[in-house]
């Protein structure tokens, strides 16, 4: 179950939480910890392209393949800062479970403890929650090739870490510290690191500083905001195009249409492309979220050319433009 539509969650996530309040403007130390070891190098990912009406969009979500002991093919799980901790799908643990019945879930329908490899980098997470998969199904064990989404690595790789997101090679980098001159200086802004996920401070849109917040698990439009930006940075909405999406059991339309302007991170530029409105969420949510503070929401596809560095120790982030 890919969360390629979370984009929508997150605007209801916004405004209906208050993601933005101070209360929540701390580092989430609640969430279980995923240790690591052999940090302090990277490992690769993939993209899942995903289908929204007659739209392909190529970059739909950002996958992580991963080995288990014990099971006999790669696995994957989607990279999600949206989510709190490393999760599992009940569906395919089923599977897991049958070859590897160490991995069966507790009498509190946790997970006691998951050790999976992300490249060269060893990852072990305590109590892992389960979650329902949908209707996708179990592990095909037969087909090696096939990908098979087990679950989801949260905000608990990040936490305390920095992570170097180098989207042009399709690789991440997690260790104590970025690579060294990869950020230069003053290149740094404070982010916020809430129970609910990455908040992006000091993005300037045609001359506007902005909080926006950051969803690795989305990836579907560079910007999603409300209706009145829409209009405001999409020429009135000209060459709009539209789409219903599924948000949680409710139905919304996106509205997508091309625009010229440029986020500015520091000194790096990154031209949207086009920016999206969702129709359907009632005026109360839509005023709560203008009253938060928050310009809306961004995912992968805003930095797919740029490099995006984390760093959860200090609570800075930086868009690097890679070298030649």
């Amino acid at each position: 179950m890919l969360r390629i539509l979370s984009w929508a969650k997150a605007l209801f996530t916004v405004a209906v939480l208050g993601l933005a309040a101070p209360a929540l403007a701390q580092s989430p130390q609640s969430a279980p910890q995923l240790a690591l070891r052999n940090d302090g190098r990277e490992f690769g990912f993939l993209w899942q392209a995903a289908r929204f009406g007659d739209r392909t969009e190529p970059h739909a979500a950002l996958i992580v393949p991963v080995r288990i002991e014990g099971a006999p093919k790669t696995l994957y799980m989607q990279f999600d800062l949206g989510a709190p901790s490393t999760v599992l799908m009940k569906d395919k643990l089923d599977s897991l479970t049958e070859r590897l019945p160490g991995l069966a879930a507790g009498a509190d329908g946790a997970v006691n403890r998951l050790v999976f490899s992300m490249g060269e980098v060893r990852a072990e997470a305590a109590n892992v929650r389960v979650v329902q998969g949908g209707s996708s199904g179990g592990i095909a064990w037969d087909e090696p090739d096939r990908i098979d989404i087990i679950g989801t690595v949260g905000a608990d790789l990040l936490r305390g870490r920095v992570l170097v997101i180098d989207y042009p090679r399709n690789r991440i980098f997690v260790g104590p510290a970025a690579p060294e001159g990869l950020v230069g200086a003053g290149q740094s802004i404070p982010f916020i690191f809430t129970p609910r996920g990455v908040i992006l401070t000091g993005m300037v849109i045609d001359g506007e500083a902005k909080n926006i917040m950051l969803d690795t698990g989305s990836s579907a439009f560079a910007l999603l905001t409300s209706h009145e930006d829409w209009l405001a940075k999409t020429n009135g909405g000209a060459g709009e195009t539209s789409f219903p999406v599924n948000s949680w059991g409710r139905t919304l339309t996106a509205h997508v249409a091309p625009s010229g302007s440029v986020a500015r991170f520091g000194d790096t530029t990154v031209p949207l492309g086009e920016v999206a409105y969702m129709e359907g969420v009632d005026a109360a949510q839509a005023n709560a979220m203008r009253a938060s503070g928050m310009g809306g929401m961004t995912g992968n596809k805003l930095f797919v050319d740029r490099i995006l560095v984390l760093d959860a120790a200090n609570a800075t982030y930086a868009v690097v433009v890679p070298r030649p």
